[in-house]
C-alpha cells in the first residue's frame, strides 16, 4: 500500500538587504521585481517520476536524480532546437544539472516500501544554464513570443466542429492551455462572446474584424486556425472504441490576410498503445514544436554574444526612472543595465544584451519600448559606443 504526501519543499538562498536609503532600496526592488519575469522561462513545472528499487530510501533518491534530469532535458529543449543538447545532457553527471537548480517543489508524491512516485517543479538559475549552453557551444533563445491565439477546428465528413463537448482536438489543447513555452498559446474557453465572433462553420469564411476581435479580447497577437481531420480508419477506432488506428491530419492556416492561408499540414499516425487521447494529444505537441522552431530560428543567439549601447531615456521624476529600470531588467535579453547619468529629466544608461540589436528591439518591443536613433550631433557619454533614444 502507497502512503500518499502532498506538500511543498523549498530549498531558498537568504538575501541581505543594507539598509542605506530609499532609492537604493526601490532599486534593488526593481532588479528583484525584474528578475521574476525571466525566473518563468527558466521554470519547468509538473516533472513526474515513478521508480522501483529494493526499498523506498533508494527508490526516493534515483526518483529524484531522474527528475532533475528530466527536467533539465525539457528545459533545453524548450530553449535550444530540437535534439541540439541531446546527448550532452545524456552523459552529464547528475550533480552538473543539480548545481544549476536554483530550488524545487515536491508537489505531490506516493511511497510504498519499494516504489516512489512524485511530481516536481524545478527552478534553473538563468546564469548558469546560459554558462552550459556557452561550454558547449550551443546556440538558444529565451525570448518569450507574443501570445498566438489556437484555434482547434474539428473536421469530420467535411463537417467543422469548434465549440462542442465532442470536439477531442479541442479537448487535447484545453489539456495544455497554460503550459510554459518560449511560444505561449491561448485557446478560447467558448463563451457567447467568443461563438458570436467564430462559429462552427466559420473556420474558412470568418469576418475579419470579429476574428481581430476575438484575438484582441484574450490578448493575442495573431491567430493560427489548426484543423484536425480524423481519416476513416481513425473515425472507425473511435466510434468502435479500443486502441486508436488510422492516422490524423493536421493542417495550420494563417489569418494574417482577408482569408486563411494554408501553412503547412502533416499526418499524426497511430501508433501500437495508442489511445485517441494520446494520438490528438501527439498532435498537439506537433504543432507547438513547429511554431517554438519557428520562433527559435527567428531569435536564437550565442551563449556569451554580448553587445552594448547607449540609450538615452527622458524621464519625469526619480521614481520614473525606477519604473524605466524595473522594465529594462525585466527585458530577457538585456544583460545588465548600468546607469551613466541621471538628471532630474533624463537618464543615461549602457544596455548590455545578448545577440544582435533586431533581436534587442523585439525583446524592447515586449515591453511596450523602442529604440530610435540619435542624430549626429547629439551629445553623447562614449562616442565609441552607438547611442539611441529610448522610448
Amino acid at each position: 500500500m502507497m502512503m500518499h504526501c502532498s506538500y511543498k519543499r523549498f530549498l531558498a538562498r537568504r538575501a541581505s538587504l543594507p539598509l542605506l536609503c530609499a532609492f537604493v532600496f526601490m532599486a534593488f526592488c526593481s532588479v528583484f521585481a525584474g528578475a521574476g519575469f525571466a525566473a518563468a522561462l527558466f521554470t519547468v513545472d509538473r516533472v513526474q517520476v515513478d521508480v522501483t528499487a529494493d526499498n523506498a530510501l533508494a527508490a526516493r533518491e534515483e526518483a529524484f536524480d531522474l527528475a532533475q534530469r528530466k527536467a533539465f532535458t525539457q528545459l533545453v529543449d524548450r530553449l535550444s532546437p530540437n535534439g541540439a543538447a541531446a546527448a550532452e545532457i545524456d552523459l552529464m553527471d547528475t550533480s552538473v544539472i543539480a548545481s544549476m537548480i536554483k530550488d524545487y517543489e515536491i508537489i505531490e508524491e506516493k511511497i510504498s516500501d519499494v516504489r516512489y512516485i512524485g511530481t516536481y517543479t524545478f527552478r534553473f538559475r538563468s546564469s548558469a544554464v546560459k554558462r552550459f549552453f556557452s561550454g558547449q557551444s550551443l546556440t538558444y533563445s529565451d525570448l518569450e513570443s507574443d501570445p498566438i491565439m489556437i484555434l482547434p477546428f474539428y473536421q469530420v465528413n467535411g463537417r467543422y466542429d469548434l465549440w462542442s463537448y465532442g470536439n477531442r482536438w479541442k479537448d487535447a489543447w484545453d489539456r495544455v492551455n497554460g503550459v510554459k513555452s518560449l511560444v505561449p498559446v491561448i485557446v478560447p474557453v467558448g463563451d457567447l462572446q467568443d461563438v458570436s465572433d467564430m462559429r462552427d462553420d466559420q473556420a474558412m469564411t470568418y469576418q475579419t474584424y470579429r476574428l481581430r476581435a476575438l484575438t484582441d479580447r484574450y490578448g493575442a497577437k495573431e491567430t493560427v486556425i489548426a484543423v484536425a481531420v480524423p481519416d476513416s480508419s481513425l473515425i472507425q477506432s473511435i466510434q468502435g472504441g479500443g486502441a486508436a488506428q488510422g492516422s490524423l491530419i493536421i493542417k495550420l492556416y494563417r489569418t494574417d490576410e482577408s482569408r486563411p492561408v494554408l501553412a503547412t499540414q502533416f499526418f499524426i499516425r497511430a501508433e501500437p498503445n495508442d489511445t485517441h487521447d494520446s494520438l490528438f494529444d501527439r498532435g498537439v505537441q506537433r504543432v507547438q514544436s513547429l511554431l517554438r522552431e519557428n520562433w527559435k530560428a527567428q531569435t536564437m543567439v550565442n551563449a556569451g554574444q554580448m553587445n552594448n549601447i547607449q540609450a538615452r531615456i527622458s524621464i519625469a521624476s526619480l521614481q520614473d526612472w525606477v519604473r524605466t529600470e524595473k522594465k529594462l531588467k525585466a527585458v530577457s535579453a538585456v544583460e545588465d543595465v548600468l546607469l551613466e547619468s541621471l538628471t532630474a529629466q533624463r537618464a543615461v544608461v549602457n544596455l548590455q544584451f545578448e545577440g544582435d540589436l533586431r533581436r534587442l528591439q523585439m525583446a524592447l518591443n515586449k515591453q511596450g519600448m523602442k529604440l530610435a536613433t540619435l542624430q549626429a550631433n547629439d551629445v553623447r557619454v562614449d562616442q565609441t559606443i552607438p547611442m539611441y533614444e529610448l522610448k
